[in-house]
């Protein structure tokens, strides 16, 4: 009966020292993946969503990216905007999202490949946008560069795949 109880504790311990360790040092491709899928949260906003609220969320997406970023990003049937730092990436998200009445965005089938020594990483993923007055919705593949900073991983680069 004593070894069961051993066995059992033991058992127990084991399973605690396993799931702080995952906590400690969790799978980088599920901390990007959620990252990512937070960022589409935070992009989408409905009709009846306050203005100061819109400007609030966009200052919360630019805390995903990395001061020098670069992206490089078509919809179909429009012209490339390229930005070279996330002070006028966040200026023009500012913009656009008051142009837009609402927006629904997705990230789907993401393939993330993490560097050896898990401090940069590259996803390669579709963003799907249902644009408000829009008929129909973007569809856009991304390729995404991404580096852990400070803790955090922080997009670095992105642009569209054709």
């Amino acid at each position: 009966m004593k070894t069961a109880v051993r066995l059992l504790a033991l058992a127990g311990l084991m399973a605690l020292g396993y799931w702080m360790w995952t906590l400690a040092h969790p799978n980088p491709r599920k901390v990007i993946w959620r990252r990512l899928e937070r960022l589409a949260q935070l992009a989408s906003f409905s009709t009846n969503e306050g203005q100061l609220a819109k400007l609030a969320d966009v200052q919360r997406i630019g805390g995903f990216f990395s001061d020098q970023v670069v992206v490089n990003v078509g919809a179909p049937g429009a012209e490339t905007h390229s930005f070279n730092d996330r002070d006028d990436l966040i200026q023009s998200m500012q913009a656009a999202r008051m142009a837009v009445t609402s927006l629904q965005a997705k990230f789907l089938g993401p393939k993330i490949e993490v560097d050896p020594g898990k401090t940069e990483a590259i996803v390669g993923v579709v963003l799907t946008a249902d644009v408000g007055g829009e008929k129909d919705a973007w569809v856009l593949d991304l390729k995404i560069e991404m580096k852990k900073i400070d803790g955090d991983w922080l997009i670095t680069r992105v642009e569209t795949v054709e």
